[in-house]
């Protein structure tokens, strides 16, 4: 299966205390990253944002670009690491869509998209 680079963008996420993007660079690869500028946020909200904000944008490797991600907050997890774990459909800019899970590593500020059934 498939994951991509991601492109972060320095923003703060508008209105979620504790809640800051990460910085990086995108260029496609085998893993998704970045890393947090800030004391990563803890709600269920910001860490869903976390992980669309700084997944929209990034390349596919056939050059299609995430337009867009949803993911549904009944099915965000934290395990070992600790690791935010959450179901999402990323929509690309020639109008495919996949779903997969978004991650995010706190440790490193590591995160992934990864397609499933790609």
């Amino acid at each position: 299966m498939p994951t991509w680079k991601v492109p972060a963008v320095i923003a703060v996420c508008a209105g979620l205390a504790g809640c800051a993007s990460p910085a990086g660079s995108s260029t496609p690869a085998s893993q998704v990253s970045a890393s947090a500028s800030a004391p990563p946020c803890t709600t269920a909200a910001c860490v869903i944002t976390e992980i669309q904000d700084t997944l929209v944008g990034t390349a596919a490797k056939d050059g299609a670009a995430f337009t867009k991600f949803t993911c549904s907050p009944s099915s965000l997890k934290v395990s070992a690491g600790p690791t935010y774990t959450v179901k999402c459909t990323a929509y690309y800019s020639d109008g495919m869509t996949a779903r997969g899970t978004g991650n995010w590593l706190l440790k490193t500020g590591d995160v992934t998209f990864v397609p499933s059934g790609v």
